[in-house]
């Protein structure tokens, strides 16, 4: 499994303090995303990056409009939103991609790999901290 898949996969485990925290947010977002449906009189969409949809109500969606293809690099968090929702197999589709190519980053990957050994937030933030410091004090060479 590359680095990038296995690092969505960390990011998608099912949290479901995550799915009742987000209520208000979901809501929010959901009903932007149906006015912008009513107002165009939209028929089909696809969402990029739904993970296990904790952010948006699928469900709701689908009242709106009839055909609906949800995506994300990781296909288990794909299923656990359809089964979240209760989606059936005849106004969905699921298409499991990588849309930022970053499988084959070798910068990426070598990130992705240092995060996930780091098990405790302390230590993550002070890995993200000493790359931040790099950054900020990184000087471009100019002719």
């Amino acid at each position: 499994m590359s680095s990038v898949k296995q690092f969505q996969k960390l990011l998608n485990r099912n949290d479901n303090q995550r799915f009742t925290g987000w209520k208000a947010y979901r809501k929010k977002i959901t009903n932007h995303i149906i006015s912008i449906i009513k107002k165009h009189n939209i028929n089909s969409c696809m969402l990029f990056g739904v993970g296990n949809s904790d952010d948006i109500d699928l469900s709701s969606l689908l009242e709106y409009i009839p055909d609906i293809v949800i995506s994300d690099i990781d296909t288990q968090a794909l299923k656990n939103a359809s089964k979240k929702y209760n989606l059936k197999a005849n106004n969905y589709s699921m298409i499991s991609i990588d849309y930022l190519g970053l499988d084959n980053c070798e910068d990426w990957n070598n990130f992705v790999t240092n995060i996930v050994k780091l098990n405790k937030r302390d230590l993550i933030e002070s890995y993200l901290n000493k790359i931040k410091n790099v950054a900020l004090n990184y000087h471009f060479k100019t002719n």
